[in-house]
């Protein structure tokens, strides 16, 4: 049972990364045939969150730094950046434009104001709380206006929807995953020091590789459709 559990655990290891993948390779041979609005700030997010998810799991396989912690923790501030873009560009009312900006911007002062938190060998889930937050905001301004505005397409038809439905998704369960992760730090040391490596893979990697998955199947389904 225990051989089981770690077979299981060393494949849902690069789950991750097999998901991220996953969109990356729709975009390579079948990009000509997607077109929706923000598609060039989604694709900078996958190569974002592929490039520094590869990046961490070489650092931690080939044992070249003492931790690779740091780049988890600046992942989120990166990702941040296209999705910016994105939902500026989707969002039609002013309001959701300033919070949008609004939130980018506290996102950039807590980094700035806790960037020695960066250089130590600990995880911080708030950051990835904050970045959870960011999207989790700015889905439900979309989704407000989509229901608002009840354009003529369909919405299903809409790929950026289903970007933005997935996305939700995987900020939602992530939320309670970082708010459960933050609680273990409150623990004894020798009680979560295996906490972290044992449950990220079930948890994190998991819904990534759902959310990146379910998003790839949009684009396909979509593919040609008029947006």
């Amino acid at each position: 049972m225990i051989s089981l559990f770690r077979s299981i655990h060393n494949y849902l290891y690069y789950f991750d990364c097999i998901g991220l993948s996953i969109p990356l390779i729709v975009f390579i041979f079948l990009g000509k045939q997607i077109s929706f609005s923000g598609k060039k700030f989604v694709m900078g997010y996958y190569l974002i969150y592929w490039s520094t998810t590869m990046l961490a799991t070489i650092v931690s396989d080939f044992d070249l730094l003492r931790a690779n912690n740091w780049i988890y923790d600046l992942t989120p501030l990166l990702l941040i950046i296209p999705l910016y873009f994105f939902f500026n560009q989707l969002h039609d009312s002013s309001l959701p434009k300033r919070v949008n900006r609004v939130m980018s911007v506290l996102v950039i002062i807590a980094y700035i104001t806790t960037y020695k938190s960066i250089l130590d060998e600990e995880f911080n889930p708030e950051y990835y709380l904050l970045f959870s937050s960011f999207i989790l905001i700015n889905t439900v301004f979309y989704l407000i206006g989509e229901i608002i505005q009840l354009k003529s397409v369909f919405v299903f038809q809409k790929t950026e929807f289903w970007f933005i439905a997935s996305l939700f998704f995987y900020a939602g369960v992530c939320s309670l995953l970082w708010t459960f992760f933050k609680y273990l730090e409150f623990l004894p040391r020798s009680k979560d020091s295996w906490q972290f490596g044992s449950i990220w893979p079930f948890t994190h990697n998991t819904t990534l590789f759902i959310q990146s998955f379910v998003f790839s199947i949009s684009m396909l389904w979509n593919r040609r459709r008029p947006q």
